[in-house]
């Protein structure tokens, strides 16, 4: 969307930490820990969210020694090779891995935080604990974070620490969100998923599919190969399991893709925040990589005509991707694909999905254009109206009640103020639905023009 925001990020910082990783994983060695380890801090330095990174890389781990059988070849690491058991030494050398990547990881965090805070008194941090985490929090988060945004040695990351526990309060604290045709301060499980489904382009999801078809069909197919030719397992069940082990050893790579689009899509649907798509952007990245690795082996699989219409469609996609990026052009942020259309997105969803104030230079460079003397304005975003808008700016809110002339509304504005009428009493936007907008600016921004007649 053309925004420099922490959310591009956090989707970057991730996959590229969960990429050093793997390749560590694959190869261990102490270079390649090291590198993971600075991946791993920059990632908790770009943006809070990303603590979800070590609980994916246990996970992950935890998967890697129940189904992997081999031993882990690292050289010079304390005991990797003079543990017998294959079992035990995966368990040793991926334990202790991880505890010198957090570690090492979370050192060069605190490092990262001391000149930010090393001047700043201790009273000036305590007030920004009393103002983050409430001082009558019942499990003693305030008086611990106090105690280390007091000491010199540990304050920097006390001040880590206290964004990421208001950013916790953020989220568990929700948001008023308008979505398909409801509005209310806690969230929509379906959310997530349906905004996804909304604002991802067609030919995208189309290759997700056509990728997730072929990975799992690949899978199931591996594990019956290997089921039928492993020697030596008597019993059904070793021999599956055998099977299923050498199976997500070949499949690792879609392994990870499949396992981190499903973290951040299920932690997005237990969460209490419902304000736009850029919080699961981090998923994206691991769905362009499953998408781009199945057609490259469409490619190198197809012969004779079957290639040619492999290639064929393969354009065709590529082709109505980028067209669509090209015609969405410069509106990113309100882009939802063919199925939803940009002018209509409001009545689906609001905020960042459609709404983040991005539209106020065009609102002003369309009143000029129309030579509109005098406009109401409701605007949902940082800037500055009376700037740009200039002698023919009004304030308006929707407590101001009904109006004519000409009225602009951000989309946020008009479907949230409908909470503020059911739970507080408030005067909402819903009579100008009555009224067609005489345009939309850029997906985010209603302008009517009501007759003194109505």
């Amino acid at each position: 969307a053309r925004y420099v925001t922490t959310d591009m990020g956090v989707a970057a910082t991730f996959f590229i930490a969960v990429y050093a990783f793997w390749r560590f994983v694959r190869r261990p060695s102490w270079k390649l820990l090291l590198w993971a380890t600075v991946a791993f801090a920059v990632a908790q330095l770009a943006k809070f969210s990303n603590v979800l990174l070590p609980v994916y890389l246990v996970l992950l781990s935890a998967v890697l020694l129940v189904v992997w059988r081999k031993r882990l070849n690292f050289a010079h690491f304390p005991l990797a090779n003079r543990i017998k058991q294959n079992w035990l030494q995966r368990t040793w050398v991926l334990g202790a891995s991880l505890v010198f990547l957090f570690m090492g990881g979370f050192l060069l965090v605190w490092l990262a935080y001391v000149p930010f805070v090393w001047n700043t008194p201790a009273d000036t941090l305590v007030q920004l604990v009393d103002f983050g985490v409430s001082a009558s929090d019942a499990s003693g988060l305030n008086a611990f974070l106090k105690g280390m945004v007091s000491n010199d040695i540990t304050k920097s990351f006390g001040v880590y620490l206290l964004g990421l526990f208001m950013v916790f309060g953020r989220v568990a604290g929700g948001n008023t969100t308008y979505f398909l045709g409801e509005v209310t301060n806690q969230s929509f499980w379906y959310f997530y998923p349906v905004s996804f489904l909304m604002k991802t382009p067609i030919p995208m999801l189309i290759g997700a599919a056509t990728a997730a078809i072929l990975a799992i069909r690949g899978f199931r197919r591996t594990v019956l190969q290997k089921t039928l030719h492993i020697p030596g397992a008597k019993r059904t069940f070793l021999k599956r399991w055998h099977a299923l082990q050498a199976a997500v050893d070949r499949y690792l790579a879609e392994l990870i893709f499949f396992s981190a689009i499903a973290m951040f899509m299920l932690v997005g649907m237990v969460g209490n925040l419902n304000i736009g798509l850029r919080h699961i952007l981090p998923l994206y990245p691991f769905l362009i990589m499953l998408v781009a690795k199945y057609v490259a082996e469409l490619w190198r699989g197809a012969r004779g005509r079957f290639r040619l219409w492999k290639a064929a469609s393969v354009l065709a996609l590529l082709v109505w991707y980028v067209g669509g990026t090209v015609f969405a052009y410069p509106h990113f942020l309100s882009y939802f694909n063919l199925v939803v259309g940009r002018d209509h997105a409001y009545n689906y969803t609001t905020d960042s999905n459609v709404d983040w104030g991005q539209d106020l230079k065009r609102l002003a460079q369309w009143a000029e254009e129309e030579d509109i003397e005098e406009l109401k304005v409701d605007y949902f975003g940082g800037g500055v109206p009376e700037y740009y808008l200039g002698d023919r700016f009004v304030q308006w809110r929707a407590n101001n009640g009904e109006t004519t002339g000409w009225i602009a509304v951000s989309a946020t504005f008009f479907k949230n103020s409908q909470w503020y009428s059911q739970c507080c009493g408030e005067r909402d936007y819903r009579w100008l639905e009555a009224y067609e907008p005489v345009t939309v600016i850029g997906g985010s921004i209603l302008v009517f023009n009501i007759p003194e007649s109505s």
